[in-house]
């Protein structure tokens, strides 16, 4: 800042036309002081009061003129001397009688005139006495936009050129590029030290010095008055606007938090200003600014900072950079993507120091560590979820320490389902990892999207009946983490009727059910074994089928590839009524007496019972096997070669079929 002269000076003043030595208050003395203790950088020593004003030289009566122009403001100073000055840019008049005033310019006193126009500035204290009491008034313009005061190495008599007081908490002191704050760049040491200037700011009012402690916040500034402090050196600044950097909370904390700069003179918008986090060889800008007032900045930490000074940098200048910020070293996890997943799932992790690579690092899962970790950086981390992990933290381990613990969810994993292949209502188990404690609003569903009820529910384990409707496919369970991994369970066919339920070979069949399947494809109908070969129709809840030849009284079952179906259904094989048995076949025709033969045809039934087999009218003794359709027995001793006959009930069968005996 430029000191601004006052343009258009004329001082009112109404004094005694007395002089009087200046009186010592509260133990401080107006006298030139005590010997000297240490010199400052131009030889000026060191006293603990600052210099006595000169004797005062009256002047006559001045008459101000009478156009007055700008704001007009009064001060009344009690009798005796008084430091004071004038809070205006520039003084358009004042009116009255004076005494010259005194200006100190660092070595000696100045006489000023007052109707001098050049010689008043708003940064200048003056020395001024009254017998009786002085009252001031000026009229002018004020200038809130003075920024800093220049200080020269000893005693220095400035003003506090605003309007308003100041606050010794909004002050600063820079020397050699470093600024402090008032409290932080002085001392009571009698010497520099690595300090700036002592630390007492003194005034003499009212018949008294008064002096104010640096370190004290809540004293300050105020306009009318001159006032006093020593500096160990020349080139200093007083800064009024200049921002203060008090402290930050928290003031160790990982990068890329948040933290809060407290402090004065920040501005009420941000504007450009910056605030900055020692880099080593420098400052680097806090990347994102959340909130920003005068006495408080929420800022977020750069990615790489060290430990440091903050700054805080505005148009008013750079703060002061002793108040320090300590780097948190350990990792932290902001978040986790995505924030579920199933086994052998990539997932990113971000954050902050987890380190440029890997080296001895790791990530656990709930305790299990990631098998794979296929990206390493400071700020992320991909891996893969490892098998076998639990719903709960995440950790990383770093070289510098442990992380925080984060959130991770694990998707459901079905291990097997037993049994594979069953019927509506069964009961099945279902085996694997992460389905939960309890079922909640987790869900259990087989192929078609129908629900099953869970008559068991555990982390590893669940019981449910097969639900109707339910398809053969994959069975799933879905959680808030996640819908598992689909583990195959097959649909066995099921019959619940048949129509008829007896009758001879040839009969049309028609079996209702389930899951049959849309199509035959490779599947078969089998009447106690013997495989259906004509099919009507096939679909999936009917088939319908012609009794086999050769078919016997026994269960019906349907077999497809998802299995076979329950077998609580029998077909009961009839003869035709009325009909003779018919002999279609022998096999072998020709042998000799014993030998065994296999005679083919119907209406044998199901039984020998009182029926006969005859060689050419001889009768077989020795009988193996008898059903409906085929008879087994040997050649009996007697017989020639001539017809077979099957007798039933006493009806003989056909005559056309011979055996020739050799």
């Amino acid at each position: 800042m430029n000191k601004r002269k006052l343009a258009w000076v004329s001082v009112f003043i109404v004094m005694a036309l007395s002089l009087a030595l200046l009186p010592g208050c509260g133990g401080g003395a107006g006298g030139s002081g005590t010997a000297l203790i240490q010199q400052a950088d131009n030889e000026v020593v060191f006293t603990p009061s600052p210099p006595i004003p000169p004797a005062a030289v009256p002047l006559g009566k001045y008459v101000p003129p009478s156009a007055r122009v700008g704001d007009t403001e009064n001060h009344t100073f009690d009798p005796g001397w008084n430091c004071m000055s004038f809070p205006f840019d520039s003084l358009t008049s004042t009116g009255g009688f004076t005494y010259y005033l005194y200006k100190w310019n660092g070595t000696t006193y100045q006489l000023i005139d007052p109707t001098d126009v050049g010689a008043i500035n708003c940064t200048d204290g003056f020395w001024t006495y009254s017998d009786v009491g002085a009252d001031v008034s000026g009229t002018g313009t004020y200038n809130e936009s003075i920024e800093k005061i220049p200080l020269h190495a000893g005693w220095n008599f400035f003003a506090y050129p605003f309007r308003n007081p100041g606050a010794f908490a909004k002050i600063s002191l820079t020397y050699n590029g470093e600024t402090r704050r008032l409290a932080d760049a002085t001392s009571y040491q009698d010497s520099p030290g690595t300090h700036f200037a002592y630390a007492m700011i003194f005034t003499f009012v009212n018949g008294c010095w008064q002096q104010y402690r640096c370190d004290v916040g809540v004293n300050s500034f105020q306009p009318w008055y001159g006032y006093w402090i020593f500096s160990w050196h020349d080139d200093m600044t007083l800064n009024f606007g200049n921002p203060i950097v008090d402290a930050i909370d928290p003031s160790t904390a990982r990068p890329l938090s948040n933290v809060t700069v407290l402090g004065h003179n920040f501005g009420d918008t941000r504007g450009t200003s910056l605030v900055g986090f020692s880099s080593g060889e420098g400052f680097t800008n806090s990347p994102s600014i959340a909130s920003w007032s005068d006495t408080q900045i929420v800022c977020q930490v750069p990615l790489a900072p060290v430990t440091g000074p903050v700054v805080v940098t505005t148009t008013q200048g750079t703060s002061n950079n002793n108040i320090i910020f300590t780097v948190d070293p350990t990792p932290y996890i902001n978040d986790i993507n995505p924030p579920f997943g199933p086994f052998d799932s990539a997932v990113t992790i971000n954050g902050i120091n987890f380190g440029p690579i890997q080296d001895t690092g790791s990530v656990e899962f709930s305790g299990t560590a990631s098998p794979s970790v296929t990206t390493w950086t400071t700020t992320q981390i991909v891996c893969a979820v490892p098998f076998g992990a639990v719903t709960g933290p995440v950790t990383v381990y770093a070289p510098t320490g442990k992380s925080n613990d984060f959130f991770f969810g694990i998707t459901p994993h079905i291990v097997n389902i037993i049994p594979v292949a069953g019927f509506v209502g069964d009961t099945v188990t279902i085996n694997g990892f992460n389905f939960g404690e309890f079922q909640g609003t987790s869900l259990l569903k087989f192929n078609s999207g129908v629900e099953a009820c869970a008559t068991v529910w555990s982390d590893t384990q669940i019981e449910c009946l097969v639900p109707d409707f339910a398809l053969t496919g994959p069975v799933m369970i879905t959680t808030s983490f996640g819908t598992s991994n689909g583990v195959l369970f097959s649909l066995l066919p099921q019959i619940t009727s048949l129509t008829p339920t007896s009758g001879p070979a040839d009969t049309s069949v028609t079996i209702t059910g389930a899951y049959f399947g849309a199509v035959q494809g490779t599947s078969v109908v089998k009447f106690n074994g013997a495989s259906a070969s004509n099919y009507t129709s096939w679909v999936d809840n009917e088939i319908v089928c012609r009794v086999p030849s050769g078919a016997t009284t026994g269960p019906v079952t349907v077999i497809t590839r998802d299995g076979t179906s329950n077998n609580d259904f029998s077909f009961t094989v009839t003869t035709p009524p009325g009909l003779p048995p018919s002999v279609g076949s022998i096999n072998p025709s020709t042998g000799a007496i014993g030998t065994p033969v296999t005679i083919y045809g119907m209406g044998f039934g199901a039984v020998k019972g009182a029926s006969t087999v005859r060689f050419y009218g001889i009768d077989a003794t020795t009988i193996t096997s008898w059903c409906s359709t085929r008879i087994e027995c040997q050649v009996p001793t007697g017989a020639g070669p001539g017809p077979v006959i099957v007798t039933v009930d006493g009806i003989q069968s056909n005559s056309d079929v011979f055996f020739y005996v050799e």
